[in-house]
């Protein structure tokens, strides 16, 4: 669940800038969970062997979807006037998404993390 979220959240920043990015994003978690478990392990054993690591990876994969979906509908859902009024105080683009936009968008990427630990 961990790197799930980790790795979610990082993918939706990155990408929720850009519309072909966010889709793109949103399309290819999507794609992991039309096929089922048992078939995305089993290509795993061969590369990372048996154990723990094919599972986590693939639970892993499984959990994306609602996180990176969450993030980037929450980063999108910003109000636009208060990022400019950062912009404004001379907020540089980090300092703008980890003070401003990341606060602010924690409900929503808090959602879907709840969201992927049921399912």
């Amino acid at each position: 669940m961990v790197i799930a979220t980790v790795l979610g959240v990082l993918i939706g920043v990155l990408t929720y800038r850009s519309g072909w990015a966010g889709s793109l994003a949103v399309t290819s978690t999507s794609m992991v969970l039309t096929i089922p478990s048992l078939a995305l392990i089993g290509p795993l054993i061969p590369l990372v062997g048996l154990g723990v690591a094919p599972t986590v990876i693939t639970l892993t994969l499984y959990g994306l979807l609602p996180i990176v979906r969450n993030a980037i509908v929450g980063l999108r859902g910003v109000d636009p006037s208060l990022v400019d009024a950062a912009k404004g105080i001379g907020m540089s683009r980090p300092a703008r998404l980890l003070r401003v936009e990341l606060p602010l968008a924690w409900p929503p990427i808090l959602t879907g993390i709840r969201v992927s630990r049921r399912c």
